[in-house]
């Protein structure tokens, strides 16, 4: 592990870990607050602009028109591999002991790193879950974790949960724009508007959302999706090296 005191130690230490661990494994998914702090936003949102100048074979094929008529960059992928502040963010103590906990003894490794921009006029991420998207990966055993970069609010689009979902497995999805959950019903759904610095922790199998962006500002935030490292991954998943080792047997 890097040295934490250049990141600053989160809260997420020790027993608060395991009770943030134990609501993940009950509900599907948890929140924490100010994981990040400001000098860490800051840092994070500088990484991220000198990034979008730059970024050529990393960004989504799938552009969203923003509310000035601009296409505008939806995401960047495996951000992480790119930039060592990403890395260094995925690294945290504060962000692997949560992590650790539900996926038990072994190492970790992060299967993706995403940059999610939601720019002004970002359409809606449809109920999904993530395990679905990641087939070369046996068994689908997943824990991510999604920081805000910017608030993320109602109205510019911040993640929604379906309680309880991670018990159903995974669900069948067809092919839109993005992988859907068929004939989903999101009237049962948890908002969970977030500051910025603020994190969720979800499963692979839990059904999630996002609405649209209404605001004239972007919604940024990153996801690192984890699994254990013994983990088997077929030629579809690209190289090990895709997949950096980010926690050891012990994290902590």
């Amino acid at each position: 592990m890097r040295d934490e005191r250049r990141r600053g130690i989160g809260k997420c230490i020790g027993a608060q870990a395991e009770l943030v661990a134990e609501k993940i494994i009950s509900d599907g998914f948890a929140v924490v607050r100010k994981v990040l702090d400001r000098g860490t936003l800051l840092r994070a949102r500088a990484v991220l602009d000198a990034a979008l100048r730059t970024c050529t074979n990393n960004v989504s094929k799938g552009w969203e028109r923003g509310g000035a008529g601009r296409h505008q960059v939806r995401k960047i992928r495996d951000i992480a591999l790119s930039e060592t502040f990403f890395l260094e963010l995925a690294e945290r103590r504060d962000l692997l002991l949560p992590v650790a906990a539900v996926l038990g003894g072994g190492g970790i490794r992060l299967h993706t790193s995403t940059v999610w921009m939601k720019p002004p006029g970002g359409e809606m991420k449809p109920p999904h879950q993530d395990a679905p998207h990641w087939l070369h990966v046996d068994p689908p055993l997943f824990v991510t974790c999604w920081v805000a970069i910017d608030d993320s609010t109602c109205d510019n689009g911040c993640l929604n949960f379906c309680r309880g979902s991670h018990r159903w497995g995974r669900l069948p999805h067809r092919r839109e724009t993005d992988l859907v959950v068929m004939d989903f019903d999101t009237a049962g759904g948890v908002s969970v508007p977030l500051s910025a610095g603020d994190c969720t922790f979800h499963l692979g199998t839990t059904v999630h959302w996002s609405g649209p962006n209404l605001t004239e500002s972007p919604r940024r935030g990153v996801a690192f999706a984890y699994m254990p490292s013994w983990v088997t991954i077929d030629g579809r998943g690209g190289p090990p090296s895709r997949y950096p080792i980010v926690g050891g047997g012990r994290v902590g």
